[in-house]
């Protein structure tokens, strides 16, 4: 057995051992319905505690307080097991009170949030890897602007340089040729397509469709070149699949950086809401329990 399986049947065994302890110690508040709904929501508020804690660890790498794989995985387990307790917490039935249906959705957004930064954070990575290895036809130059190399922020120079690149050609084929359909090409079809990051959805997708598309718009402006012409759209189609494949490290590499600006700030609004709730359930109780 690989390390790698290991490792996830040493994670398994935690969540399952995490899910038990909680439905053992659940079962013994069960006699009453007040109490085991207190117990389940303090325990719920504590994961919540531990989760957000997890974002505060990653701002201070420098305390020994233990691996950030660690860290990592325990936040997993402990998000996976928060989905068991809100559901018993809340009786398997979605609260009808405004502030308590307000509080369960922020929760539901957090949750999903969280699932949809753990999928992308497995799935992009390996797409960006294989779109470079797939794209990669040159040297250094290309394997950065193509493949996982990639820096996000230096990705608008890339941009920029495509478009340069790609007007010399145009810019050359109006001075060296009588026609003007490269020009007249570009001009209507491919200055927008240079100026901006392009086709964002379709390429966090997955969707090869739109390059397709244009890729069959300059088979038919081949058709009406000399052979001059047609050597150099060849070489603009290149400099228009590198801006392609820049475009698609853009998108990728943006949802990556950008879920956590949702997640984090509303794992902390959830938090707030979870202690109010708490304040005003206790109140209500005549602080007995």
């Amino acid at each position: 057995m690989s390390s790698l399986s290991v490792r996830r049947w040493v994670h398994v065994f935690s969540f399952v051992s995490l899910s038990s302890i909680f439905l053992y110690l659940y079962g013994r508040y069960a006699y009453s319905l007040d109490r085991s709904q207190f117990f389940s929501g303090w325990v719920l508020l504590t994961a919540i505690v531990f989760l957000a804690a997890y974002n505060v660890r990653k701002k201070l790498p420098f305390i020994p307080l233990g691996s950030s794989a660690t860290w990592l995985q325990t936040h997993l387990n402990v998000g996976w097991l928060t989905f068991l307790i809100f559901a018993i917490h809340l009786d398997l039935r979605f609260p009808t009170g405004a502030f308590e249906s307000v509080l369960a959705a922020l929760y539901l957004t957090v949750a999903v949030s969280g699932v949809f930064g753990l999928c992308i954070s497995r799935i992009f990575p390996r797409r960006l890897s294989q779109r470079g290895r797939d794209s990669l036809s040159g040297g250094e130059e290309d394997r950065r602007r193509h493949g996982e190399e990639v820096i996000f922020e230096r990705i608008p120079v890339y941009r920029r340089q495509l478009r340069e690149w790609a007007e010399v050609l145009v810019l050359e084929s109006a001075k060296e040729s009588a026609s003007p359909t490269i020009a007249a090409f570009y001009r209507d079809r491919l200055h927008c397509f240079f100026a901006f990051p392009r086709n964002f959805v379709m390429h966090v997708i997955g969707s090869g469709r739109p390059l397709h598309l244009l890729m069959a718009e300059f088979t038919v402006v081949r058709r009406y070149l000399s052979d001059a012409d047609r050597a150099t759209l060849d070489k603009l189609e290149q400099v228009v699949r590198a801006k392609n494949d820049l475009d698609y490290s853009y998108s990728l590499q943006f949802v990556l950086k950008s879920w956590l600006f949702v997640h984090v700030p509303l794992t902390y609004g959830l938090l707030v809401f979870a202690v109010f709730h708490g304040v005003l359930v206790y109140a209500f109780a005549g602080g007995s329990r």
